[in-house]
């Protein structure tokens, strides 16, 4: 299986998920977009699901959810589910 990179850097996916644990969340989604060139890869979805992790959240799905479109081409939308640990 090759590494996926997405073009999110892991600070913003954190940003995000604390603001979710602020705010009381129990459940924490987020949709990674896969890197189209090189110039767009801030980290491998690995990286940026561990960071998550850091934070006390717990990935319960993956699921790619389709396609995401630009000038460079077409890679995969990824949706990551989260719960709190």
């Amino acid at each position: 299986m090759a590494v996926i990179y997405v073009d999110e850097a892991p600070n913003s996916v954190m940003m995000a998920a604390a603001k979710a644990l602020e705010n009381g969340r129990r459940v924490f989604v987020y949709e990674f977009s896969e890197a189209h060139t090189e110039a767009e890869r801030k980290t491998t979805l690995a990286e940026a699901i561990d960071a998550v992790e850091e934070l006390d959240w717990q990935l319960d799905h993956l699921v790619s959810a389709g396609q995401s479109r630009s000038v460079e081409g077409s890679g995969t939308m990824i949706l990551c589910l989260f719960r709190r640990k």
